[in-house]
C-alpha cells in the first residue's frame, strides 16, 4: 500500500486509529551519558504505550540508537536497520519523538522521509505533534528538519566556544602527536619518539639534505611510521613548522567549516594561540629555539624557491581572468608574440583557440594597445575618485553608527532566544520524565514556538550591518589604493598588474560589424566605462590602432 492509497483509506475510515498497522519505533540519544540513558528509556516506553492505546496497532519492534549523533545516518545501526526492515516490509508505520530525533540533517532527513514514503511507511512525530501521512504536515516537517539543523549549528558552536576557552586556559587539544604523549590536557615527552623529532631538526637544519634523503636516513636508522613504513614529506615537514617542538603552547591552528562531513580549514598563523611555555609544564620543549628557527629559515627559503619556480611564466599576464570575449562569456588567454625585434603579449579569445578561428567573431587584442584605453579609464575615474571615496567614506561612517545599535538588538534577541531553547529543553525533560501529559506537552511546546518564531522573524528582519560596515570598510582600502597610482608612473607599456586588480573587476569585449571593437570596462565601484577601439591593418591577421581620440568623454 502506498502513502497516498493509505490516505484515501484514512479518508474512507475517518481516522489512522481505525486501521490495522503494524508498529515499529524509533529512539535516539546522542550521548551515552546516564541522564540520557534514562531519557532514552522513558521515550520508547513512551511509544509503546502509544501504540498499545490503539486496539487496531500491533507493536512489532523497537529500533534504539544510544549516543549517537543525529548529523548523519552512517554510523546509526539501528536507524539504517530500520530502513533496510521498512524495504522488506516488516512494519507498517514508524514511531519517533521529536523530528531532531529522527536525524538533524535537513537533506538526510526529507531523503529518509520520502524513502519510508515510497514504500508506505508513514511517520509519526509524537511530540511534534505532526506526521507525514497528512499532507498539510508536509511544510511543518520540513521547516522542522531546518530548525534541528540549525540547533546542531548552534551546539557547534558552543562546543567551539568551549574549545576556545579550553585553548585560554592553555589546555591542549587533539590527539597524538610525535614526539610527545598527552596526558591531564598536558604534553609529555615520549622517550620513544621524541629522539626522531630531534634527528629531523637536526639533519634538516644543516640545509644539505633534501626531504628524500631525510626520509631515507631515517628508515636507515630504524625510524617508522605507525604503518611500519617510511616518514611521509608532509609528516616532516608538519614536524618542523610546528611550535611546539621548541616549547611554545600553540592552540586554534585548525576551524570545522563543516559540521557534517566535519570538513577544516586550517588558519592563518596570525588567528592561533600562541606563547612560550616558560615553565614547560604544559609543552616542554623537545628541541632548542636556535634548532628549530636555524630549520624553519632554511624551509620558508626552499618554499619560496618553489613557488617562484611555479609561477614562473614566460608571458605577460597583467589582463588575465580580467578580459572576457562578450560573444560567448570565455576568458582571454594571453600568447607571447614577437613584432619588430620586441615581444610584445597577444590576447585572444579562449573559446576561439580551443574551436577554431570560425567558432567566434572575436578578433586579437595586442596588449600595447589595450594599456592607453586602460589608462584613458583611469583617467575618467580619477577625476571623480576623491568625491567618489568621500561619499563612501560618509557610507561607512554611518553603517558603522547603525551598526551600534543593531548589535545590541541582535543580542537581546539572541539571548530571548536562548532563553526560549532551555524551556524547551526543560518542557521535554519534563515530558521524558513522565511529569506532564501529552496534552500539556503540546501546549507548552506550541506556546514557546509561537514566541521563538516571532523572534526569529524579528531577528531576521535586522539588517546585517557589521557585514555591511566591513564591505564598506574594504571598499574605501580598495579606493584609496586604486587613487594612489600616480598617471606619470604607469606609461602605456607599465600598466603592471597590481594596478589591474585594483582598478578593473572586468573588461567585456564587443566586436562590431564595422569593423571597431566595443570595450566594457567594469571599474572597482562597479561603474562601466565605454570605450571604442578601431580595427587597423598593418600586422600579423587583424589587429587595432590605438583608441581612437572622438570618444565621447563624459560617458
Amino acid at each position: 500500500m502506498t502513502i497516498y492509497e493509505l490516505r484515501d483509506l484514512i479518508d474512507q475510515t475517518g481516522d489512522i486509529d481505525n486501521i490495522p498497522l503494524r508498529c515499529a519505533t524509533y529512539s535516539r540519544v546522542s550521548t551515552e551519558k546516564e541522564t540520557q540513558a534514562a531519557s532514552l528509556h522513558n521515550m520508547t516506553d513512551d511509544f509503546r504505550d502509544y501504540v498499545e492505546r490503539h486496539p487496531n496497532w500491533t507493536f512489532v519492534k523497537a529500533f534504539i540508537d544510544d549516543g549517537k549523533s543525529g548529523l548523519t545516518t552512517k554510523k546509526r545501526e539501528d536507524f539504517l536497520k530500520l530502513l533496510a526492515a521498512g524495504a522488506a516490509g516488516s512494519y507498517d508505520l514508524l514511531i519517533t519523538g521529536e523530528i531532531s530525533r529522527f536525524g538533524r540533517n535537513t537533506m538526510e532527513g526529507l531523503q529518509n522521509i520520502k524513502y519510508l514514503k515510497d514504500r508506505g511507511i508513514p511517520v509519526i512525530f509524537l511530540y511534534d505533534d505532526l506526521n507525514t501521512y497528512d499532507a498539510d504536515c508536509d511544510i511543518q516537517i520540513q521547516q522542522k528538519l531546518v530548525d534541528a539543523e540549525n540547533e546542531s549549528r548552534k551546539i557547534s558552536k558552543r562546543v567551539k566556544r568551549g574549545h576556545a576557552k579550553s585553548i585560554q586556559k592553555g589546555h591542549v587539544l587533539g590527539n597524538r602527536i610525535w614526539g610527545y604523549k598527552k596526558e591531564n590536557c598536558k604534553l609529555v615527552i615520549d622517550p620513544e619518539t621524541a629522539p626522531m623529532v630531534r634527528r629531523i631538526f637536526e639533519l634538516y637544519a644543516t640545509n644539505q639534505h633534501s626531504m628524500k634523503e631525510i626520509e631515507e636516513i631515517l628508515y636507515q636508522e630504524g625510524y617508522r611510521n605507525s604503518r611500519g613504513n617510511r616518514l611521509s614529506h608532509t609528516t616532516m615537514a608538519n614536524i618542523i613548522t610546528n611550535p611546539k617542538y621548541k616549547g611554545y603552547f600553540v592552540g586554534g591552528k585548525v576551524k570545522v567549516i563543516d559540521i557534517f562531513n566535519k570538513r577544516q580549514k586550517f588558519l592563518p598563523e596570525k588567528d592561533w594561540v600562541m606563547y612560550k611555555d616558560e615553565e614547560g609544564e604544559t609543552v616542554p620543549a623537545i628541541v632548542s629555539e636556535e634548532l628549530w628557527e636555524a630549520a624553519n629559515e632554511v624551509f620558508q627559503r626552499r618554499s619560496i624557491d618553489v613557488k617562484h619556480r611555479r609561477n614562473c611564466s614566460t608571458h605577460k599576464n597583467t589582463y588575465t581572468g580580467k578580459l572576457f570575449c562578450a560573444v560567448d562569456g570565455a576568458p582571454y588567454y594571453c600568447k607571447d608574440v614577437h613584432y619588430k625585434g620586441t615581444d610584445t603579449s597577444k590576447w585572444v579569445c579562449s573559446h576561439k583557440i580551443k574551436n577554431g578561428a570560425d567558432s567566434c567573431p572575436s578578433v586579437a587584442i595586442y596588449e600595447d594597445e589595450l594599456n592607453p584605453v586602460v589608462l584613458d579609464a583611469f583617467r575618467e575615474f580619477s577625476q571623480s575618485g576623491e568625491e567618489i571615496l568621500s561619499a563612501y567614506l560618509e557610507q561607512y561612517r554611518q553603517a558603522m553608527q547603525d551598526a551600534a545599535g543593531a548589535e545590541k538588538d541582535r543580542e537581546r534577541l539572541q539571548k530571548a532566544l536562548s532563553a526560549i531553547a532551555e524551556k524547551q529543553d526543560q518542557i521535554l525533560d519534563l515530558k521524558v520524565a513522565g511529569e506532564l501529559t501529552l496534552d500539556e506537552f503540546k501546549r507548552m511546546m506550541d506556546k514557546t514556538r509561537a514566541e521563538k518564531a516571532e523572534l526569529e522573524q524579528e531577528l531576521a528582519n535586522l539588517s546585517n550591518w557589521e557585514d555591511l560596515s566591513d564591505q564598506m570598510a574594504q571598499q574605501c582600502e580598495k579606493l584609496k589604493k586604486a587613487l594612489s597610482f600616480k598617471l606619470n608612473e604607469l606609461g602605456d607599456g607599465l600598466v603592471n598588474r597590481d594596478f589591474v586588480d585594483n582598478f578593473i573587476q572586468r573588461i567585456d569585449v564587443t566586436p562590431g560589424s564595422d569593423g571597431t571593437l566595443q570595450l566594457d570596462i567594469q571599474i572597482l565601484t562597479s561603474q562601466v566605462i565605454h570605450r571604442e577601439l578601431q580595427k587597423i591593418e598593418g600586422r600579423t591577421g587583424q589587429t587595432f590602432k590605438k583608441m581612437i581620440e572622438s570618444y565621447e568623454k563624459n560617458l
